[in-house]
Protein backbone atom coordinates (compact mmCIF):
# COMPACT_ATOMS: atom_id res chain seq x y z
CA UNK A 1 0.00 0.00 0.00
CA UNK A 2 1.25 3.40 -0.79
CA UNK A 3 2.15 5.60 2.04
CA UNK A 4 -0.20 8.47 2.74
CA UNK A 5 1.17 11.84 3.37
CA UNK A 6 0.20 13.89 6.35
CA UNK A 7 -1.97 16.12 4.18
CA UNK A 8 -3.87 13.17 2.70
CA UNK A 9 -4.48 11.77 6.19
CA UNK A 10 -5.82 15.16 7.28
CA UNK A 11 -8.16 15.41 4.27
CA UNK A 12 -9.46 11.85 4.63
CA UNK A 13 -10.17 12.46 8.34
CA UNK A 14 -12.12 15.60 7.48
CA UNK A 15 -14.09 13.78 4.78
CA UNK A 16 -15.04 10.99 7.19
CA UNK A 17 -16.28 13.56 9.66
CA UNK A 18 -18.59 15.22 7.13
CA UNK A 19 -21.75 13.24 6.31
CA UNK A 20 -24.19 14.93 3.92
CA UNK A 21 -27.03 12.47 4.51
CA UNK A 22 -27.42 13.22 8.22
CA UNK A 23 -26.38 16.83 8.17
CA UNK A 24 -29.09 19.25 9.36
CA UNK A 25 -28.41 22.33 7.36
CA UNK A 26 -30.56 25.39 8.08
CA UNK A 27 -32.91 26.56 5.34
CA UNK A 28 -31.16 29.19 3.25
CA UNK A 29 -33.02 32.38 2.45
CA UNK A 30 -31.10 34.89 0.37
CA UNK A 31 -33.31 37.71 1.65
CA UNK A 32 -31.77 37.22 5.12
CA UNK A 33 -28.18 36.83 3.87
CA UNK A 34 -26.13 39.83 5.06
CA UNK A 35 -23.79 39.46 2.08
CA UNK A 36 -26.71 39.86 -0.36
CA UNK A 37 -28.05 42.98 1.34
CA UNK A 38 -26.50 45.39 -1.17
CA UNK A 39 -28.10 43.49 -4.05
CA UNK A 40 -31.57 43.55 -2.52
CA UNK A 41 -31.36 47.29 -1.79
CA UNK A 42 -31.52 47.99 -5.53
CA UNK A 43 -34.85 49.69 -6.40
CA UNK A 44 -35.56 47.46 -9.39
CA UNK A 45 -34.95 44.33 -7.31
CA UNK A 46 -37.10 45.71 -4.46
CA UNK A 47 -39.89 46.44 -6.94
CA UNK A 48 -39.67 42.90 -8.29
CA UNK A 49 -39.69 41.40 -4.77
CA UNK A 50 -42.73 43.49 -3.87
CA UNK A 51 -44.60 42.44 -7.07
CA UNK A 52 -43.86 38.76 -6.35
CA UNK A 53 -45.04 39.12 -2.74
CA UNK A 54 -41.73 38.47 -1.01
CA UNK A 55 -41.52 41.86 0.74
CA UNK A 56 -44.09 44.41 1.89
CA UNK A 57 -44.29 48.12 0.97
CA UNK A 58 -41.85 49.01 3.73
CA UNK A 59 -39.24 46.56 2.42
CA UNK A 60 -39.68 44.02 5.22
CA UNK A 61 -39.36 40.36 4.29
CA UNK A 62 -42.67 38.50 4.41
CA UNK A 63 -42.34 35.16 6.18
CA UNK A 64 -44.41 32.73 4.11
CA UNK A 65 -44.36 30.10 6.86
CA UNK A 66 -46.12 32.47 9.25
CA UNK A 67 -48.64 33.54 6.62
CA UNK A 68 -49.47 30.09 5.23
CA UNK A 69 -52.75 29.91 7.14
CA UNK A 70 -53.81 33.26 5.73
CA UNK A 71 -52.85 32.12 2.25
CA UNK A 72 -54.85 28.90 2.66
CA UNK A 73 -57.91 30.87 3.72
CA UNK A 74 -57.61 33.16 0.72
CA UNK A 75 -57.05 30.21 -1.65
CA UNK A 76 -60.09 28.45 -0.17
CA UNK A 77 -62.21 31.58 -0.65
CA UNK A 78 -61.07 31.79 -4.28
CA UNK A 79 -61.88 28.13 -4.93
CA UNK A 80 -65.30 28.55 -3.31
CA UNK A 81 -65.98 31.64 -5.40
CA UNK A 82 -64.93 29.79 -8.56
CA UNK A 83 -67.26 26.88 -7.73
CA UNK A 84 -70.13 29.29 -7.13
CA UNK A 85 -69.45 31.00 -10.44
CA UNK A 86 -69.39 27.66 -12.28
CA UNK A 87 -72.73 26.69 -10.67
CA UNK A 88 -74.23 30.08 -11.50
CA UNK A 89 -73.17 29.78 -15.13
CA UNK A 90 -74.50 26.24 -15.32
CA UNK A 91 -77.88 27.32 -13.91
CA UNK A 92 -77.95 30.26 -16.30
CA UNK A 93 -77.22 27.98 -19.26
CA UNK A 94 -79.95 25.55 -18.15
CA UNK A 95 -82.40 28.44 -17.78
CA UNK A 96 -81.56 29.78 -21.24
CA UNK A 97 -81.97 26.31 -22.74
CA UNK A 98 -85.36 25.90 -21.04
CA UNK A 99 -86.54 29.32 -22.25
CA UNK A 100 -85.33 28.55 -25.77
CA UNK A 101 -87.18 25.21 -25.80
CA UNK A 102 -90.34 26.89 -24.53
CA UNK A 103 -90.13 29.58 -27.20
CA UNK A 104 -89.56 26.95 -29.88
CA UNK A 105 -92.61 25.00 -28.67
CA UNK A 106 -94.71 28.16 -28.72
CA UNK A 107 -93.47 29.02 -32.19
CA UNK A 108 -94.15 25.50 -33.47
CA UNK A 109 -97.64 25.62 -31.90
CA UNK A 110 -98.37 28.96 -33.54
CA UNK A 111 -97.13 27.66 -36.90
CA UNK A 112 -99.26 24.54 -36.51
CA UNK A 113 -102.35 26.61 -35.69
CA UNK A 114 -101.68 28.85 -38.68
CA UNK A 115 -101.34 25.82 -40.93
CA UNK A 116 -104.57 24.29 -39.56
CA UNK A 117 -106.38 27.59 -40.10
CA UNK A 118 -105.02 27.80 -43.65
CA UNK A 119 -106.11 24.20 -44.36
CA UNK A 120 -109.62 24.99 -43.08
CA UNK A 121 -109.78 28.07 -45.27
CA UNK A 122 -108.59 26.03 -48.25
CA UNK A 123 -111.23 23.38 -47.53
CA UNK A 124 -113.98 26.01 -47.38
CA UNK A 125 -112.78 27.50 -50.67
CA UNK A 126 -112.64 24.02 -52.26
CA UNK A 127 -116.18 23.26 -51.04
CA UNK A 128 -117.44 26.54 -52.45
CA UNK A 129 -115.76 25.83 -55.79
CA UNK A 130 -117.25 22.32 -55.78
CA UNK A 131 -120.69 23.70 -54.93
CA UNK A 132 -120.45 26.28 -57.72
CA UNK A 133 -119.31 23.61 -60.16
CA UNK A 134 -122.22 21.33 -59.13
CA UNK A 135 -124.63 24.22 -59.53
CA UNK A 136 -123.24 24.96 -62.97
CA UNK A 137 -123.86 21.35 -64.01
CA UNK A 138 -127.24 21.20 -62.27
CA UNK A 139 -126.25 18.84 -59.48
CA UNK A 140 -127.93 19.71 -56.16
CA UNK A 141 -126.39 18.63 -52.84
CA UNK A 142 -127.68 21.14 -50.24
CA UNK A 143 -127.55 18.78 -47.25
CA UNK A 144 -123.80 18.17 -47.51
CA UNK A 145 -123.13 21.83 -48.18
CA UNK A 146 -125.20 22.91 -45.19
CA UNK A 147 -123.43 20.51 -42.84
CA UNK A 148 -120.00 21.64 -43.96
CA UNK A 149 -120.76 25.36 -43.77
CA UNK A 150 -122.35 24.96 -40.33
CA UNK A 151 -119.36 22.99 -39.12
CA UNK A 152 -117.02 25.75 -40.29
CA UNK A 153 -119.11 28.83 -39.50
CA UNK A 154 -120.97 27.74 -36.35
CA UNK A 155 -124.61 27.16 -35.32
CA UNK A 156 -125.79 30.70 -36.12
CA UNK A 157 -124.93 30.05 -39.75
CA UNK A 158 -127.28 27.03 -39.79
CA UNK A 159 -130.32 29.28 -39.11
CA UNK A 160 -129.25 31.75 -41.80
CA UNK A 161 -128.86 28.93 -44.34
CA UNK A 162 -132.36 27.59 -43.56
CA UNK A 163 -133.81 31.08 -44.03
CA UNK A 164 -131.96 31.49 -47.31
CA UNK A 165 -133.15 28.08 -48.53
CA UNK A 166 -136.76 28.88 -47.57
CA UNK A 167 -136.62 32.15 -49.50
CA UNK A 168 -135.34 30.58 -52.69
Amino acid sequence: MPRKTRWENYISAREKGFDVSTSQRPEYNALHDKNMRRYFENEAIQDHLWRTGQIDRMGRVIDLEKNKSKLRIIEKEFSTAEKKEVLRRKEEDEWREMVTKLRMQQLEGAQKMKKIHQLKQDRIINEEITAIAKEAFGISDNSTKTRRVVAVMGKGANQKLHRNNEMS
